[in-house]
């Protein structure tokens, strides 16, 4: 028997806000709609989204690709930090992970009844006294606040020159925040693009992305010379 609440059970899809509405009715968990696309993803049951046929250009470090029609979102996060109706999207096509951040109020995030029946179930099979959810929770907003942290280090290095201790702890403490932020570091100037588009939405001035990717460099480059010896 479906945990779904019966209004929504013979629907073929439930837009932002009805599915952040059945999920609070049938557990009393309380998801944005960034966390709840971003769980979705996780089980292998993703939103999707409806781009216009003449194109929507996404981003991956300094590649262009235009996406239109319906795309499943591997991923979902603000795209603004002072409100929520603009959702920075990932969309993974040819092995590479794609970004562009779209106005909620012009593109709903879909779910599918089968998702949420499936995070509806497993969340019930939870005791809200575990730290389950709340690890889903606290992994999401970890992540933001890497990125947000890792941007303020950024502005700060540009604008006062560091001492070589210093540096070395900047370096550390940086390697880390960008580990935190998802970045794997293999190819620093895509991550460069991807702080300095985050960084534009926020409001906040960073190097240009050849000084961001030196950085980068680095912070990995020291993170495994310490590693090592």
């Amino acid at each position: 028997m479906s945990r779904l609440p019966a209004k929504y059970q013979l629907r073929t899809r439930l837009d932002q806000q009805e599915a952040v509405q059945a999920v609070a009715e049938a557990t009393r968990e309380v998801f944005d709609v960034f966390g709840l696309a971003q769980v979705c993803a996780d089980l292998g049951l993703p939103a999707t989204v409806e781009l216009p046929q003449s194109g929507t250009t996404m981003y991956h470090g300094r590649s262009e690709r235009d996406f239109s029609g319906v795309q499943s979102v591997a991923g979902a996060r603000k795209g603004n930090p002072y409100n929520d109706l603009f959702a920075r999207i990932t969309i993974n096509a040819d092995d590479l992970s794609w970004e562009c951040t779209i106005d909620l109020r012009t593109y709903s995030l879909w779910f599918s009844p089968a998702a949420l029946t499936a995070l509806i179930d497993r969340l019930l099979g939870i005791s809200a006294e575990t730290g389950e959810i709340r690890q889903l929770r606290h992994e999401l907003n970890q992540e933001r606040i890497a990125r947000q942290s890792l941007e303020v280090e950024l502005t700060a290095l540009r604008e006062k020159p560091l001492e070589p201790r210093e540096r070395a702890s900047f370096e550390r403490l940086l390697y880390v925040l960008a580990c935190g932020a998802k970045f794997q570091l293999k190819k620093p100037y895509s991550d460069g693009e991807a702080i300095i588009r985050s960084a534009a939405i926020l409001g906040v001035k960073v190097p240009g992305n050849d000084t961001i990717a030196s950085f980068l460099k680095a912070a990995k480059a020291r993170a495994e010379s310490e590693r090592e010896s």
